[in-house]
């Protein structure tokens, strides 16, 4: 099922985004829950700690008025634990937007409460987009590179892999996907031959070559689609070009 995480200090617009979601699924049949609407963040946190596989999405205020966390910081920490959860934000706080970007929240939509005309409609956007693709993944088997981390299991689509580095300990890599960073266990080596789109570009980093933008022959810069970039070593760059599908470019 589908959860629902309202972070929202105000009390009256809390409830009255919380009965605004309650009616959509209900008018809609649509198999999702509210699993918690709160003013307090680590009411969520505590909740995804001891549930970490939910599928949720998340209407979170910017301005929380928490000691700890804001709706951005709070967005952070649950993307540690639901990569592949939906995050939205519904705030009066225009102005912070690009702090998504800084962060690599890569959140759904940006909801300005100064035009209440149009929240009605991209809440409810949001939420049929949120179940559309939570019963996609769910009918789907899709490939999925499962790393551990701590005592957990984690998957990560293929698609969203940026790069994976190596890091001063010899067990331990760092993931770099379209949400942010993940640090685990495996071996460069295991990953290099064991997935055709994970190609080792140099001694420290594994690319996703489907998810190549550029490469300057250069000074053997490679950047990724989402802006990221590593360096090819001169041994390797021929090949990374010819699976990036870059030969004449």
């Amino acid at each position: 099922m589908l959860e629902i995480f309202i972070a929202e200090d105000n009390d009256v617009q809390r409830e009255k985004l919380a009965l605004l979601v309650k009616n959509h699924l209900l008018i809609e049949n649509i198999n999702a829950k509210i699993a918690l609407s709160t003013d307090d963040p680590m009411e969520i946190i505590t909740y995804l700690e001891s549930n970490p596989n939910t599928a949720g999405l998340y209407l979170f205020d910017i301005g929380l008025g928490h000691l700890e966390y804001n709706g951005i910081e709070l967005a952070v920490k649950v993307r540690e634990i639901d990569i592949f959860g939906h995050v939205v934000f519904i705030t009066t706080h225009s102005e912070l937007s690009y702090l998504t970007f800084v962060h690599k929240i890569a959140a759904l939509d940006y909801i300005i409460k100064d035009v209440p005309e149009g929240i009605e409609g991209r809440v409810k956007a949001c939420i049929d987009l949120s179940y559309s693709q939570y019963l996609s993944g769910r009918s789907q088997e899709k490939e999925m590179l499962k790393v551990r981390t701590g005592g957990d299991i984690r998957p990560i689509p293929y698609q969203n892999i940026m790069y994976i580095e190596t890091t001063t300990q010899s067990n331990k890599l760092i993931l770099h996907h379209l949400a942010g960073s993940i640090t685990f266990r495996g071996s460069m080596k295991e990953l290099e031959n064991g997935h055709d789109d994970l190609y080792r570009c140099d001694q420290s980093y594994l690319v996703n070559v489907k998810n190549v933008q550029a490469i300057c022959r250069k000074t053997r810069v490679v950047t990724l689609v989402n802006g990221q970039r590593v360096t090819a070593s001169v041994r390797k760059l021929r090949q990374l070009i010819e699976l990036a599908g870059m030969v004449g470019l």
